[in-house]
């Protein structure tokens, strides 16, 4: 099984100084298995469309088991506070919108520019001519 972030990648963000395995921070051990659970959950979204588990995975993958992870641990750190609550449900809406863009399509990846995942379209280029696209006759 693959583990797409660390319990140190959660400290960053959580805000606050947390040792795991003092009130109210579980143990690592449980923080290690709420990793693998939504890392597995990641694979079964990138499944169609990519070989999992990833051997080194994106950052937007990384970034995205961060926030699955703190979607369910913020509640407990914070003793179910509204502020928190608001928080990971946000983390969490964001990270199945992240998901189902990968599994839809439409986010790639395979582009190795940061910068340019999460943007959700893509560019295209025509030629320009001088026919009609559209082709309707019209009395004026």
């Amino acid at each position: 099984m693959a583990s797409y972030c660390t319990p140190d990648d959660l400290l960053e963000l959580i805000g606050a100084p947390v040792r795991w395995g003092t009130a109210p921070a579980p143990a690592e051990t449980t923080v290690d298995d709420l990793i693998e659970r939504k890392s597995d959950i990641i694979d079964g979204k990138c499944r169609d469309r990519y070989t999992v588990p990833f051997a080194a995975p994106p950052k937007l993958i990384i970034d995205t088991c961060v926030q699955l992870v703190l979607a369910d641990l913020l509640p407990i750190i914070y003793f179910n506070s509204d502020a928190q609550l608001a928080r990971a449900k946000l983390l969490s809406a964001a990270a199945a919108a992240t998901l189902a863009d990968i599994q839809a399509g439409r986010l790639s990846l395979e582009d190795d520019d940061q910068a340019s995942q999460g943007m959700g379209g893509q560019v295209t280029y025509t030629v320009p001519t001088d026919e009609r696209i559209f082709t309707r006759d019209q009395d004026y």
